[in-house]
């Protein structure tokens, strides 16, 4: 969240962004109290708790960006992303979830990662694809670095 940070900055509020950083300090501290001694959240196992430490941390960066834009857009008027780069974003959850899930069916070993990976990426691509997430110099960009990929080999 380095941008709207630095739009915030310029607009001379520095005490709001070391709030921002203090709230989510304080959420982080409290959820890892409440997930590092759970053994499962959810569908996540969390048997030695870096599981729980991880989605703590992941909860309080994702409140702390979120308060970053929602003040970029209150003080400056600016939204710092454009649509397709959220609808990216959600996007990317859908595979997550779906590997989670398979993934606790599945013995740890380096096929089964091989398998989850692709199965990761091909869900994703398709899924940005039919969200139309990417626009057509995003779409001359991938098949340009595909060509040259296949000139390589």
């Amino acid at each position: 969240m380095l941008i709207p940070n630095q739009l915030i900055s310029v607009v001379g509020k520095t005490k709001l962004i070391l709030s921002n950083i203090v709230i989510a300090l304080v959420v982080n501290i409290i959820l890892n109290f409440v997930f590092i001694p759970m053994n499962q959240i959810g569908f996540i196992e969390n048997e030695l708790g870096i599981n729980g430490a991880a989605l703590a941390t992941v909860i309080s960066m994702s409140l702390f960006n979120l308060m970053i834009i929602l003040q970029s857009k209150h003080f400056l008027g600016v939204f710092p992303f454009r649509r397709k780069m959220i609808t990216i974003g959600i996007v990317s959850l859908i595979p997550i979830i779906i590997m989670s899930y398979f993934k606790r069916f599945m013995e740890v070993n380096m096929i089964n990662m091989i398998l989850l990976l692709s199965l990761f990426f091909l869900t994703y691509g398709a899924l940005v694809l039919i969200s139309k997430g990417l626009d057509k110099n995003d779409l001359e960009v991938i098949f340009s670095g595909m060509k040259k990929f296949k000139k390589n080999l």
